[in-house]
């Protein structure tokens, strides 16, 4: 729908009644307003244009952040932060700092968790930032900015997050993949669901993309991504990036002792008991079928 000819005080009172309209959303579960909550300092900066990138834990957002944040260094002339040429040693630090702080303590995209509003280098240089997180509740009803949401499928990305729980000591040794997917598969369908539930409301705000083999990510899903975010990149800008990503990964797989297991989804999916892998797809495969959808309308 085109508002041309309506007065622009009634263009403005749709978009407060939208708003408002956001602000109150009561299908918002509880698990997902307490699930990786934010610090309180960040969600009372949240400014409504900020843009943001969200998953669930282990699904692939880290490496999208990777990707826009050297579109976005270039696009800017902003300090290069040069993750994919990192020594194969500092590889593991480098994935473990996503932050990607520059000299003077910024980031391009910073992880709403962990990093300060003022770290962001866009809103240094007077741009909207963009900021990275997995929580959801607070960031879709305080901000009204454009979303990018990374979906991987329930059972590659719930075995990452067993593995990487267990190695952070978030979860005790004990506990076993059943359990964890027991647990955790119920926060991965809610998650996704409520990001549905958004899309419909607002059609146009939120951008889905699935995490794919062997990629994760293709041509079509980065430009997909920028043009969502109105990031500047040329073609030849986003092959770089893509390439720089498939270099990457094969790296930091093959380096010894790896905390974490890696892997395309296939891989993973080897891995879990046939019995739990069937128990996940009977109740979050059309779930995902349906994101997946999504990611197809606006293409």
């Amino acid at each position: 729908m085109r508002w041309v000819g309506w007065p622009r005080s009634f263009i403005e009172w749709c978009g407060e009644c939208r708003y408002a309209l956001i602000s109150n959303m009561d299908f918002i579960s509880y698990p997902q307003r307490t699930f990786m909550p934010l610090p309180e300092a960040f969600v009372e900066g949240i400014g409504r244009d900020d843009r943001f990138l969200l998953a669930f834990p282990r699904s692939g957002s880290r490496w999208m952040l990777v990707m826009l944040t050297g579109l976005i260094e270039e696009a800017h002339d902003l300090p290069r932060s040069n993750f994919f040429s990192r020594p194969a040693d500092d590889l593991g630090q480098g994935e473990r700092k996503s932050t990607l702080l520059d000299s003077h303590g910024r980031c391009v995209l910073p992880n709403a968790h962990g990093n300060p509003r003022e770290s962001s280098a866009l809103l240094a240089i007077g741009e909207t930032p963009i900021f990275r997180s997995h929580h959801l509740a607070e960031i879709i009803t305080r901000a009204n900015g454009p979303i990018v949401y990374i979906v991987r499928p329930p059972a590659p990305a719930l075995y990452s997050y067993y593995h990487f729980a267990r190695g952070e000591g978030h979860v005790p040794a004990s506990l076993g993949i059943e359990e964890f997917c027991t647990i955790h598969l119920p926060l991965w369908k809610d998650h996704v669901a409520t990001m549905l539930q958004l899309h419909r409301m607002t059609p146009g705000r939120v951008l889905f993309l699935t995490y794919r083999d062997p990629g994760p990510f293709e041509r079509f899903q980065l430009e997909a991504a920028t043009a969502h975010f109105g990031i500047p990149a040329s073609p030849e800008a986003v092959e770089r990036a893509l390439a720089g990503l498939a270099g990457f990964l094969p790296r930091l797989s093959a380096r010894p002792a790896m905390a974490h297991p890696r892997g395309v989804n296939d891989e993973l999916v080897r891995e879990l008991p046939r019995d739990l892998l069937h128990w996940i797809h009977s109740e979050a495969g059309e779930l995902y079928q349906e994101a997946m959808m999504a990611e197809r309308s606006r293409a």
